[in-house]
């Protein structure tokens, strides 16, 4: 398990997979400025029974981005924007921003492109599934633009802005489903700070965490605590005994994705 002060470049390109046994604790912000001389890159990071899921940094001016339309058939392509801005174009719906901390999905049989924007580097969460399809299937976009549907209330938005998330349910403590199809399930949790006592958990089964905003301790009976920050991933065997506890002066966010359940 990698020191917390330390960066530890991942063995065989992922930082962690499903047989680990234990907890273990992805400083993505470190792997950021690992790479901090290279404007665009993108690397695997995770491989669990639910999510692959890679990091890709981007520059505006279409450095970086995706390189096709294509479309998969078979799984929901999705995406967390850690940093900055991207124009992203689902099947026939006219293209939108996404920014920082939103959440994007692409409807199984819907073509998708992305395109940097903004003035500044992005990165994002490339959320796929184990044995899913590559780029292989190319669907150009059709000649019409079409509204995206005006649905607001998750799950399964194409886009979730996560600030009008935050804004209408508010500042108390609550769970909501941003994602579920056949493969993944991610919920979206929110947590007062400074609670007297940490929340106890022992899930059935194996997932992961990221952090979308403020600090989180996860503690474990027989491990050393992992300190979060916005963007880290914590990922969580199934049938571990864990301990959540939000800290600062407001609600922390996290995802929880696994498989359905």
């Amino acid at each position: 398990m990698p020191e917390e002060s330390n960066f530890i470049w991942p063995k065989n390109g992922y930082f962690y997979n499903i047989y680990s046994s234990k907890p273990f604790h992805i400083e993505t912000n470190k792997l950021i400025d690992h790479k901090a001389e290279e404007n665009v890159w993108s690397e695997p990071v995770l491989f669990t029974d639910s999510s692959t899921v890679a990091i890709k940094a981007d520059m505006p001016g279409g450095l970086g981005g995706s390189s096709d339309d294509h479309v998969h058939y078979d799984f929901v392509e999705w995406w967390i924007i850690l940093k900055g801005q991207l124009e992203f174009q689902i099947g026939n719906y006219q293209p939108f921003i996404a920014s920082t901390n939103d959440i994007v999905s692409a409807p199984i049989g819907l073509r998708h492109l992305i395109i940097s924007s903004g003035n500044k580097q992005s990165v994002r969460l490339i959320i796929g599934v184990p044995g899913g399809s590559g780029h292989d299937n190319k669907k150009l976009k059709g000649s019409q633009n079409d509204p995206i549907p005006k649905r607001k209330n998750p799950p399964n938005l194409i886009h979730t802005d996560m600030q009008e998330i935050i804004k209408k349910f508010g500042c108390s403590s609550w769970s909501k489903t941003i994602l579920k199809n056949q493969h993944t399930q991610a919920e979206l949790i929110s947590e007062k700070p400074n609670t007297n006592n940490s929340s106890k958990y022992k899930d059935s089964f194996n997932q992961w965490y990221i952090v979308i905003q403020g600090k989180i301790i996860f503690s474990f009976d027989n491990d050393k605590d992992i300190n979060a920050v916005e963007g880290d991933i914590i990922y969580i065997p199934k049938n571990f005994v864990y301990y959540v506890k939000s800290l600062g002066t407001k609600n922390s966010l996290r995802i929880s994705i696994s498989k359905p359940r």
